[in-house]
């Protein structure tokens, strides 16, 4: 497969699951708001981040979506996946009976606190690897950009 039809795949992967989020978090506001509150980072600042959450994946969905600033779209869903899976990760694992997940995974699909963790995870590696790929891409686009301008012509 084409390093270009991964990119693709992987930007798209990501674009959906940020506007559910986004659309999912701004639509049940009050809810999102109150489970964030419920938790030990968020006490006192959850009005914040229930509109800083998904205000931010609407952003690095936007970023995703345009070809030319897909590497920084990258590198926020990076950022967005890696603080994810740490914030889970600790509720998970040193209060067990906190954990906010109760999206798609967990009510539709009956996933496990722990393997809604790992599916984080995961997708940080899928972010770190759209990275790689997209720098590669780009860098070979500007080889091949460079290779096609003719050298200056010069008369003696």
């Amino acid at each position: 497969m084409k390093r270009q039809t991964i990119i693709e795949i992987i930007s798209s992967i990501f674009l959906l699951v940020f506007v559910y989020i986004c659309s999912n978090n701004l639509l049940h506001y009050n809810s999102f708001k109150s489970v964030l509150g419920g938790t030990p980072p968020f006490i006192g600042h959850a009005g914040v981040a229930a509109l800083a959450i998904p205000i931010t994946a609407g952003l690095v969905s936007i970023l995703l979506f345009i070809p030319r600033t897909r590497l920084w779209g990258m590198y926020g869903a990076f950022a967005l996946t890696l603080l994810c899976t740490l914030y889970l990760a600790w509720i998970t694992w040193f209060t067990p009976n906190l954990c906010p997940c109760d999206g798609l995974l967990k009510r539709n699909l009956g996933f496990s606190d722990k393997m809604i963790v790992l599916m984080w995870l995961l997708a940080t590696g899928l972010a770190m690897t759209g990275i790689v790929l997209q720098r590669r891409h780009l860098r070979m686009e500007k080889e091949r950009k460079r290779e096609r301008e003719l050298p200056p012509v010069v008369f003696t």
